[in-house]
């Protein structure tokens, strides 16, 4: 798994400033995990993180898929931060992807193990794994100005990935309200597919402009209206970079309050608008979540796909209405 962000520019000094970077732009405090912070031409390609191989045997498959992205985003100078208590599965991973990234021509100018508040140097600047242990460097990035920055701007930075997963689930109370109204929606018809679809666009639309949260029964109607791929589309393929973030805290709500059986379709639309927005983390949540119940989901396997392939949401050009004249057309209609 493969979760790129969307990089903050800051400049880097020290290691504690990469360590600061990656807290900032996770959103979380990363564990049991690789994390490659990437720069071309000294500024900020992509960020991305990866959990540590359970196996050796599994060391080479995280280097390939990073040296990948890397060479697809002409990335030309990187720093490998690893997390873990096993000091020696740090460096030997670290330097299976030092070595690889050298032999695709990116210079590494840092590479540290980081656990519980210290930090170790895990190669010399030849490249060389160092295997010496010792005290490490006590590091304390609460209040390094990247971190600050992000707590005085609203967000909350959590202490693991499954703090972050946890964000998503279900509100059992208005899970039920949801799952109660969707028993007293009709079955879309093929001759009221055009409707639909138009509703969905404007019910979208509208929260973009008042971001006030969605019914029960509008919700319940969406949940069924979403669950078919040709009017799913009218929620997302329009949506500009700049309308991700609202986006993204619409379809957290909906993926929330949906019963488990109708929360597929959600979250892959969540998980679109979080990679839209330059947070991976929560995209691959959003994935997982989608697969947890439809492991075959045709819209959670794009965005994986952007994400393995550290695609930039930069890359992103939204669809012009025009080319779906039924969505407008049907708006009248919508109700």
């Amino acid at each position: 798994m493969l979760e790129c962000m969307n990089p903050i520019e800051f400049q880097l000094r020290e290691p504690a400033d990469l360590l600061a970077t990656a807290l900032a732009n996770l959103g979380f405090q990363p564990q049991d995990s690789l994390v490659l912070l990437t720069f071309r031409r000294d500024i900020p390609s992509f960020y991305a993180r990866v959990d540590l191989p359970k196996a050796e045997d599994g060391w080479d498959q995280v280097s390939r898929t990073l040296c990948a992205a890397a060479r697809r985003n002409g990335v030309d100078v990187g720093a490998v931060l690893v997390y873990s208590s096993n000091h020696e599965v740090a460096a030997c991973q670290a330097q299976s992807l030092v070595e690889a990234l050298h032999r695709i021509g990116v210079r590494i100018i840092e590479a540290l193990r980081a656990e519980e508040g210290r930090y170790w140097p895990l190669v010399d600047q030849a490249g060389h794994v160092l295997m010496g242990q010792g005290e490490g460097v006590a590091f304390d990035v609460s209040a390094h100005p990247l971190i600050v920055d992000r707590i005085v701007s609203g967000e909350v930075l959590l202490g693991s990935r499954e703090e972050l997963a946890a964000l998503l689930a279900e509100d059992q109370q208005a899970s039920a309200e949801v799952a109660v109204a969707i028993d007293g929606v009709r079955a879309i018809s093929p001759h009221c597919a055009a409707r639909e679809m138009a509703w969905v666009h404007k019910t979208v639309c509208r929260y973009l402009r008042t971001r006030a949260f969605l019914s029960a029964a509008d919700t319940a109607r969406m949940l069924v209206a979403i669950s078919l791929p040709s009017i799913r589309d009218a929620a997302w393929v329009w949506l500009s970079r700049s309308q991700a973030g609202t986006s993204r805290e619409l379809w957290s709500d909906i993926v929330r309050r949906a019963p488990q059986e109708w929360r597929d379709s959600a979250a892959a639309i969540l998980a679109f608008s979080a990679w839209l927005e330059g947070n991976g983390a929560l995209a691959w949540c959003a994935v997982d979540l989608c697969r947890s119940t439809s492991p075959s989901h045709s819209m959670a396997d794009l965005v994986a796909d952007l994400m393995l392939g550290a695609v930039s949401p930069n890359a992103w050009m939204p669809m012009d209405l025009e080319t779906f004249p039924t969505w407008t057309e049907g708006i009248s209609a919508a109700g």
